[in-house]
């Protein structure tokens, strides 16, 4: 992940960001496994972050982010376009 950039603080309804970010790894095809190996995550905890049973903790995304090269505020930022 990039230095210095802020994370935006923004309300977003429900489960939107995780969402996104759950479809943004399904579409470039990355497997739940490979995420929790590199991450720390469980197995169990990925499928219910990427299914949605559970609601992602801050801490979680950053993982999850840093491991796929992608700033959390590109998944905030298109959850917030989805609801305009």
């Amino acid at each position: 992940m990039r230095g210095g950039n802020t994370l935006l603080v923004a309300e977003v309804k429900g489960f939107e960001v995780q969402k996104t970010l759950s479809d943004w790894i399904s579409e470039h095809g990355l497997k739940q496994a490979s995420i929790s190996r590199a991450t720390g995550i469980t197995k169990n905890r990925m499928s219910d972050i990427l299914t949605l049973k559970s609601e992602m903790k801050a801490s979680e995304m950053l993982l999850i982010c840093a491991f796929i090269e992608k700033e959390p505020n590109d998944f905030i930022k298109a959850a917030q376009e989805k609801e305009e």
